[in-house]
C-alpha cells in the first residue's frame, strides 16, 4: 500500500488484512465471505473511535501467514461463493480495478461484473496482475483519485 498512497494524497485511507491474508495470523477455522465483510465492517467501525480510544491499534495483534495452511485458509471462504445473482441492485457508482495479467482472477471476471453492475466503470491497467494496487499503483492511483473526485 506504500506504493499506492501517495497518490490518494487528500484522502482519508484504512487498509487492513483479514485474517490469513498479508502480516496478519490465520483464523482458527476458514471464514465465509460473509464473515469476512462483518469483519470489514467491525474494523471500520473500531477505526472510527480511534480518536477517542487509541489504545484500540495495540489490541490488532497482527503477524504475517506462517504456512501453506494460512493461504487454504485464506482462499476457503471464496469456495462456493458467487456475488453474480445480486450485482444488479448495487446502485451506487463502483469502481472496479483490475490488472490483464492477473493469473489468479481472470479479466473476464471483471467485465462480468461492471457489465451487470448499473453504474460500475472498469478501468484495466496494463501490465497489471492480481496486486494491481500494489503492482500497478502509479496507473491506479491517479484513477481513484479521479473517481473519489467524482471524474
Amino acid at each position: 500500500m506504500q506504493r499506492l498512497l501517495p497518490h490518494l494524497a487528500g484522502f482519508r485511507t484504512i487498509a487492513f488484512d483479514p485474517p490469513g491474508i498479508g502480516r496478519s495470523q490465520r483464523p482458527l477455522y476458514p471464514l465465509s465471505v460473509w464473515s469476512l465483510a462483518q469483519m470489514g465492517a467491525t474494523v471500520l467501525d473500531a477505526f472510527g473511535r480511534l480518536r477517542a480510544e487509541p489504545q484500540l491499534v495495540r489490541s490488532m495483534h497482527i503477524r504475517r501467514p506462517a504456512d501453506t495452511l494460512a493461504a487454504l485458509y485464506r482462499m476457503a471462504g471464496l469456495f462456493g461463493w458467487t456475488s453474480l445473482p445480486w450485482l444488479w441492485a448495487i446502485g451506487q457508482p463502483t469502481l472496479i480495478l483490475a490488472g490483464d495479467d492477473d493469473p489468479v482472477a481472470p479479466l473476464v471476471n471483471h467485465r462480468v461484473m461492471a457489465a451487470l453492475m448499473p453504474r460500475a466503470r472498469l478501468h484495466v491497467a496494463a501490465g497489471g496482475g492480481h496486486l494491481v494496487l500494489l503492482d500497478s499503483a502509479h496507473q491506479i492511483g491517479p484513477v481513484i483519485t479521479g473517481f473519489l473526485r467524482g471524474g
